[in-house]
């Protein structure tokens, strides 16, 4: 890895996201770096892109300029209730998400407890196109409902199994074993909203 901290766009870190990424030993180089012989020289005259290596393959991305928000301050230290999904169920959460998000960008999708072992995700309630599910889920404490957007709800649940919940208002987690995580800020859903979402 490089000895300092570079900032991609996000296409790039979907890419980055593709199994054959995950393998082996990656190699990370920035043009802006100064090249040896033993390493790959990038293009000339472009030392705002970085070169990263997988193996057989190789992405060459343009840097974004500037620093990255410090993440750390958005993640919540406290969990006052979590779901948890086996593989199965999971899988069916994010084939709803995504079927959802197809709709546009700003899709949301409330979350609440149901009946025992059960998380509800409901889009759209009380209008023509609503839609609900009802899934069997590990639940712990009692999770307040939260509205998310789909498509980086889908994201998050493609990382890991697990939402940590606080309160409406605060951002849910999701989490692995191994402290993979990723954050997703709720949206502020007004009677007007929820019609329209």
């Amino acid at each position: 890895m490089p000895d300092r901290k570079l900032v991609i766009p996000t296409v790039a870190v979907h890419v980055l996201g593709h199994a054959d990424f995950q393998q082996g030993v990656v190699r990370v180089t920035p043009f802006a770096r100064p090249v040896t012989e033993e390493e790959p020289k990038g293009k000339p005259g472009d030392p705002d892109h970085v070169r990263i290596e997988a193996g057989d393959h190789t992405l060459v991305s343009r840097l974004i300029d500037g620093h990255y928000p410090n993440w750390k301050q958005v993640v919540p230290n406290e969990r006052v209730a979590s779901a948890g999904f086996d593989e199965n169920n999971r899988v069916a959460v994010i084939d709803w998400l995504k079927a959802l998000a197809k709709g546009g960008k700003e899709v949301a999708v409330e979350l609440r407890p149901a009946k025992r072992g059960h998380l509800e995700l409901s889009h759209a309630p009380g209008t023509s196109h609503a839609s609900r599910i009802e899934v069997p889920a590990d639940i712990t404490g009692k999770p307040q409902p939260v509205a998310l957007n789909a498509a980086y709800l889908a994201d998050a649940l493609t990382i890991a199994p697990t939402l940590w919940f606080i309160d409406e208002m605060s951002p849910v987690v999701a989490r692995r074993l191994d402290d993979t995580l990723c954050v997703v800020m709720p949206m502020r859903l007004g009677a007007s909203d929820r019609a329209a979402a």
